[in-house]
């Protein structure tokens, strides 16, 4: 996939919101970070309009969101939050003055959508930590592996497995992903998730297991998930029942699924403050020694 352009410090970044509205006292905490990192920030005209739970009218979120993509100097475009709406404008985006000059494009959960998106044009994005959430308690690797992942640096994170069935796995390919709702919505769209030969990273928050069996179970029907090579689960946070009412747990569901496709739980990214970047499209090293998994650069001698 194409990568763009790393940042340095004197770039510009621009904060549109395409889903939920935000509060400008959410983004302070934002705007400092961006001074500390030594870069720039421009808001979207739109980008604390409010249409009952969304920032704007359909029309208003699409001109912030079109203004970003053709915005002739800015390096990085961050989506202020999730929500919902994204969806209802990612069809009638015009992405041909972002070819020519692509951005980094950041967020999660209903900015998964827009990954996908830059999935199906062969262009990388990052999956990490939005505006709003930056003044969080415990976001600390949160933060910094996201400014590591706009300035190209290489990521070492490394987790403990719930189990060490899958010790000795070694596998090097791009990850992509992002929201299973979200991926799970776009089945049948243009945006249809393509996950052969990737590693595919899964996050939710906020349903009950039988819906998590569900949206698994449309992603195989639907053929996303053929010849994916290892699905790695981050957190599913806020459940709205327990895995033994359903009989068991996100893990497992997976694993009945796909018995052999290598699944490694508990990666520390989601809806949580410790929400640590993802570079989607990007070559990784995924590898488990003695239930300890880690997420490093391919190259990596340290391995």
């Amino acid at each position: 996939m194409h990568l763009p352009p790393y940042l340095i410090p004197g770039d510009t970044v621009v904060v549109v919101s395409p889903s939920r509205h935000v509060f400008p006292e959410e983004l302070r905490a934002f705007v400092q970070t961006m001074a500390d990192w030594g870069l720039e920030v421009e808001l979207g005209k739109y980008v604390y309009a409010a249409f009952h739970q969304q920032a704007g009218t359909d029309a208003q979120r699409l001109h912030d969101l079109q203004w970003a993509l053709d915005h002739p100097t800015a390096s990085a475009i961050f989506a202020s939050r999730g929500g919902y709406g994204l969806t209802r404008i990612i069809d009638q985006l015009d992405w041909t003055s972002f070819l020519v000059n692509p951005k980094w494009c950041v967020g999660f959960s209903d900015f998964t959508p827009m990954h996908l998106k830059l999935k199906a044009l062969n262009i990388g994005s990052i999956h990490g930590a939005v505006p709003r959430l930056f003044g969080q308690a415990g976001n600390e690797q949160a933060l910094a592996t996201l400014y590591a992942a706009l300035r190209g640096w290489p990521i070492n994170i490394a987790w403990p497995l719930s189990d060490n069935q899958h010790d000795g796995l070694d596998i090097i390919a791009p990850i992509i992903g992002g929201n299973l709702a979200m991926i799970a919505d776009s089945c049948g769209t243009t945006t249809q998730l393509d996950t052969m030969g990737s590693i595919l990273f899964l996050e939710d928050v906020g349903e009950a297991h039988y819906k998590i069996d569900r949206m698994a179970m449309q992603l195989l029907r639907a053929g996303v998930l053929d010849g994916v090579k290892a699905i790695v689960l981050g957190q599913f946070s806020e459940m709205h029942d327990l895995a033994s009412d359903f009989g068991c747990g996100v893990t497992q569901i997976f694993q009945r699924l796909l018995p052999s496709v290598p699944i490694l739980d508990q990666f520390p990214a989601g809806h949580v403050p410790e929400n640590r970047a993802l570079s989607f499209g990007n070559i990784v090293r995924l590898m488990v020694v003695n239930g300890i998994a880690q997420i490093i650069p391919p190259g990596n001698p340290d391995a």
